[in-house]
């Protein structure tokens, strides 16, 4: 797409983010977010989901706080979709 000269835009990512994440291709996905995060986008709720859903907690904790650090903010349904993942693995650290 970017060799034609055309820039993705969020649907396009969001797309994208979709498929990989319910194929369990959680590199490509994490692929994907940098580029989001490269186009100054949001990483979106279905990769948090996704990666949450395959147990990759650990892994969207980082992309979570790379929100931060690029100096966007996560909405409502983001911390949820974090907070909820942390509860169910019991985790102590981020809930």
């Amino acid at each position: 797409m970017e060799a034609s000269g055309l820039s993705p835009n969020k649907i396009t990512y969001i797309t994208l983010l979709d498929g990989l994440c319910k194929r369990n291709y959680i590199g490509e996905a994490m692929n994907v977010v940098q580029a989001m995060v490269n186009s100054n986008f949001q990483p979106c709720i279905i990769h948090i989901d996704g990666l949450c859903k395959h147990g990759k907690i650990e892994m969207e904790k980082k992309v979570f706080d790379s929100i931060f650090d690029n100096g966007l903010v996560p909405d409502v349904i983001s911390y949820t979709i974090m907070i909820n993942a942390f509860c169910k693995k019991g985790f102590d650290g981020g809930g």
